[in-house]
């Protein structure tokens, strides 16, 4: 009998070909396409009734098998047979659904309960994990999970230790690090209890505190809409006067749309190291989701970045080589700026404002700093070459007097033409357009010229000039 298409193929042909066949195997090799519209419509429970690969696989059975598969060709290549049984069914897709969105919380409900922990159920169930992360499923199913955690497990905080006698073992030890390697156990209760900022005899001899950062962990509580956002930071000025005056920030975004100020800050733990912070950030986090706060942090919690890289001795060392704070800005723009700002700058005293003629620039008028902006062209050039002159000037608002808008990009400038040899002005032109029209030619052709690319064009050298005609 000739093959026919699977479309063409109805259940007498299919019947009649399995007839031919003992088992399942024979009928797949004789006939593929009959083999797998009879899977598909159901009928090869009808032509095998009695075999074992169909009696063997169950719902429960099935269940289980996929359960154990991320994904539906793991199911498909590992448990073929329990594949077949559970798409005639229609089984998959509550089981394997073919987008991340149809999942169901039962379903995750039941992969994570078979886990001791959040780490087993993601490398088993990496597919439901993503989906329940997603959807903050994970949180709920902490419950589930045979495992100690900091945030949940109340074992720690319920023993017969007091307060008293745990600071009592921790005066014996003068380093944090000693007192967790030896009393791991009161260090752990200390910890959950949030003990461990009050000792304060016990010295944090981790590289960041050697480097000078002390940290802190800080709230601002909405009470009204019971919102809230914790962080961590090593300034506290700095970092209050952002939340407060960055329009950007999204505890000043949240405060306006809701039409109340920033509220006070409150510092939940303060003179900790920062890898303590980000643990007792995180902890705190946890807390307040448990009381039905929101938070508004975009983040979990934040790492410790660039202190680990920044050291203090570093700093001022390299800013022993210099007499003024200009060209120690020159030298290092990122160790400049991390001694402004994290109040190192006391510490270097003697580091000078740069001195002008007429006294510093700091209390300098606007005739000095015009008589100083004539040397460099733009304000770029301004900043790099005199920062302390042109933060003068940028404080009283003289930018804008000293370079004006019109010498700004996209604005024409105007240019001279000069004679090559002697570099005499000839010409004066208000734009390189007028210019172009004048000699006859392109004003890309004087661009050049102005930019460096080209040496004379028309017999004339052409120069940007602040004079006007």
């Amino acid at each position: 009998m000739p093959r026919l298409h699977r479309k063409f193929l109805d259940k007498a042909v299919c019947k009649s070909i399995a007839n031919n066949c003992k088992t399942r195997t024979e009928f797949a090799h004789t006939d593929a396409s009959a083999y797998k519209k009879s899977c598909n419509k159901g009928w090869i429970v009808e032509f095998f009734p009695n075999t074992i690969h169909h009696a063997k696989w169950t719902k429960e059975s099935c269940h289980k098998a996929a359960l154990s598969c991320k994904t539906r060709n793991e199911f498909k290549n590992k448990f073929s047979a329990a594949w077949k049984v559970s798409l005639h069914n229609g089984w998959l897709d509550d089981w394997l659904p073919k987008e991340h969105k149809d999942v169901s919380f039962e379903r995750c409900h039941d992969a994570a309960s078979q886990c001791k922990s959040r780490g087993e159920f993601q490398k088993k169930y990496g597919h439901l994990y993503n989906v329940a992360l997603r959807n903050h499923w994970v949180n709920q199913f902490a419950k589930e999970f045979n495992y100690r955690s900091t945030h949940e497990c109340e074992s720690i905080a319920q023993r017969k230790f007091s307060d008293d006698d745990i600071r009592t073992i921790a005066k014996r030890f003068k380093k944090l690090s000693i007192f967790r390697k030896q009393a791991k156990r009161m260090y752990d209760i200390a910890y959950e209890r949030k003990l461990l900022p009050s000792f304060t005899w016990l010295e944090r001899n981790e590289e960041v505190i050697a480097n000078g950062f002390f940290d802190c962990v800080y709230v601002y509580e909405f009470t009204g809409t019971k919102t809230a956002y914790i962080g961590r930071t090593v300034n506290k000025k700095y970092r209050d006067n952002v939340h407060r005056n960055n329009v950007k920030d999204c505890v000043r975004i949240f405060a306006d749309q809701i039409n109340v100020p920033v509220p006070a800050v409150k510092y939940l733990a303060d003179q900790i190291s920062p890898q303590e912070g980000c643990k007792y950030e995180a902890l705190m986090m946890q807390e307040y989701l448990n009381k039905g706060w929101t938070l508004l942090n975009k983040q979990k919690f934040s790492g410790l970045g660039a202190l680990t890289c920044i050291s203090k001795k570093e700093c001022i060392e390299f800013a022993k080589q210099f007499e003024y704070w200009n060209d120690l800005y020159k030298a290092s723009k990122s160790k400049f700026n991390a001694i402004k700002k994290y109040g190192w700058d006391k510490e270097c005293v003697w580091l000078k404002e740069k001195k002008a003629k007429n006294g510093t620039w700091s209390n300098a008028t606007l005739g000095q700093i015009k008589r100083e902006s004539r040397k460099y062209h733009t304000r770029t050039e301004f900043m790099r070459g005199s920062k302390t002159a042109y933060e003068r000037a940028r404080s009283q608002g003289w930018v804008d007097i000293l370079f004006p808008i019109s010498n700004q990009r996209g604005i024409s400038k105007p240019i001279v033409a000069c004679d090559p040899l002697t570099e005499t002005v000839v010409k004066f032109y208000a734009s390189t357009k007028d210019a172009a029209k004048d000699l006859k030619t392109r004003p890309q052709t004087i661009t050049s010229v102005l930019k460096g690319r080209r040496k004379k064009h028309r017999g004339y050298i052409f120069k940007y000039t602040k004079l006007k005609q």
